[in-house]
């Protein structure tokens, strides 16, 4: 399950940014089709399940830790590769 301000914030910047969806759904460590889905439904419902943009606030600290530890792993696991080949 998602944090709501999670979900408003992921529509805000597929809707707003000028990144793809994709892109945002990598950035948040969210499924791609789980963030179409939201945006498609604040698109047809716009409704208080997906509150207005103006009301978003941000990622909070956890879920922003969290992605970047996940990052973090991540460039650590190539590190190691790269160093193996050397």
């Amino acid at each position: 399950m998602y944090e709501p301000e999670l979900k408003k914030r992921a529509i805000k910047m597929a809707l707003l940014g000028k990144n793809s969806v994709a892109q945002v759904a990598r950035d948040l460590d969210i499924n791609a089709n789980t963030l179409y889905t939201w945006v498609d439904k604040f698109k047809l419902a716009n409704s208080s399940t997906f509150p207005k943009l103006e009301n978003i606030q941000p990622v909070s600290l956890d879920i922003e830790n969290r992605r970047l530890q996940k990052a973090l792993a991540e460039v650590k696991k190539n590190l190691e590769l790269l160093q193996g080949t050397l």
